[in-house]
């Protein structure tokens, strides 16, 4: 009976209908489907996965070979797929079914944990996927916070699912949220670093701006010895939503100097961005980021190359070193990623776009008057006063700037 809160769901909104109750799936397993099958293809998968050339048809290839075989798959070797799938951004809602559907008839039966299988769902939920899919998850977590006696992990990571279909179907449910918060509040003295990365995770995604629960956060990682990519997390939602005091933000600097020669790139980034953001952060932690970014490079992706470029233009002026790896590589980088990357960058740029070469500020302008549909208003607005104020400000810019559509 210590499942039997599963039967029970909650609408993700108020307006919205849902069918009630989880389908259980049930399968008709192949006689001529051994394990070894799977199990060998598996194998080749993890292989391909961990090596430095990838080959994504191959890939894809395997996913699809491993699709049948799914309903046998023991509940480690779905959290081993899950990794490699959620690493590759395999976005397949029939593989995505599969996986939900065989994941939770492995905890229905006893033969997972909760954590285990909200561990799983949790690496599940990004996709492009449609709302019906989304809406299973969603039941899921809501049963899952009505449960009694949850700890610390099961809290985190269900708060952590919660944000993430939050964010992708624009539904919330309140009863769910004050479930969840709750229950953090009961236990967050046994709160560990990954717990409240999940949670402040979760609670970012699904736009929850409670200052109070943030201040307990805050106390928590305080007192906690925290993974500093987790310390990261925290501090995002903290900025976002709370203040943050000086001891944490002493705590967050003191951690990344020690840290930032050795995390990965998207660690270096994320940081940056958060002092970018919110004006934390000294000279000292600025230039390690200029160091580790120069000495790095190649190891940052464009969109990451990008971030960084845009997080130096807002803070400082960037050094000579990085103008020139900027105007290296710019046109390139841009080509590669979303309008609304380059959007951001741009507007982190308008203070020193008077310095960038001609040929560079060209590119910009023609990737405005191409792009501006898609800009927001907001920013399209400071970039007209911005290059007004630098005579930058040609007639079809100005046309273009001034838009509304």
């Amino acid at each position: 009976m210590r499942r039997q809160y599963l039967r029970l769901f909650f609408p993700m909104g108020t307006t919205q209908k849902f069918i009630h109750g989880m389908r259980i799936p049930t399968y008709q397993f192949s006689q001529t489907a051994q394990a070894n099958d799977y199990r060998a293809i598996l194998n080749q998968l993890t292989q391909l996965h961990q090596g430095k050339q990838l080959d994504k048809t191959q890939v894809s290839s395997l996913f699809q070979q491993l699709k049948p075989y799914l309903p046998q798959f023991e509940n480690q070797e779905i959290r081993q797929l899950v990794s490699i799938s959620f690493s590759q951004q395999i976005n397949d809602e029939n593989y995505a079914q599969k996986v939900f559907d065989r994941t939770t008839q492995l905890y229905l039966e006893q033969q997972a944990s909760l954590v285990e299988t909200l561990d799983i769902l949790s690496l599940l939920v990004s996709g492009n996927y449609t709302k019906q899919f989304y809406q299973q998850q969603f039941n899921f977590v809501a049963a899952v916070s009505q449960a009694p006696d949850l700890n610390a992990s099961q809290i985190g990571l269900a708060m952590f699912i919660y944000g993430q279909v939050s964010q992708y179907t624009k539904a919330t449910n309140k009863e769910v949220e004050q479930s969840l918060l709750l229950n953090f509040r009961q236990h967050i003295d046994h709160f560990k670093s990954n717990d409240l990365k999940h949670f402040s995770f979760g609670l970012i995604l699904a736009r929850i701006q409670r200052k109070d629960i943030f201040d307990i956060l805050e106390k928590q990682s305080l007192v906690t010895e925290m993974e500093f990519q987790d310390l990261i997390r925290v501090g995002t939602g903290i900025a976002l939503f709370g203040n943050g005091s000086p001891e944490f933000w002493k705590l967050l600097e003191e951690q990344a100097i020690k840290n930032i020669p050795t995390t990965e790139p998207q660690n270096i980034t994320t940081l940056f961005m958060l002092y970018k953001q919110f004006g934390h952060g000294t000279q000292e932690i600025f230039k390690l980021f200029e160091q580790q970014f120069i000495e790095r490079y190649d190891q940052f992706s464009n969109l990451l190359k990008l971030q960084m470029f845009s997080s130096f233009a807002k803070i400082r002026y960037p050094s000579s070193a990085i103008f020139k790896l900027f105007f290296r590589d710019i046109v390139g980088i841009i080509q590669s990623v979303n309008v609304t990357a380059v959007q951001m960058l741009i507007f982190d740029c308008q203070k020193i776009f008077h310095q960038f070469p001609k040929q560079v500020q060209q590119f910009f302008i023609n990737f405005i008057l191409k792009h501006y549909q898609k800009f927001n208003p907001v920013i399209k607005s400071k970039l007209y006063d911005s290059f007004q104020e630098q005579q930058l400000l040609t007639e079809e810019l100005e046309v273009a700037l001034l838009k509304k559509k």
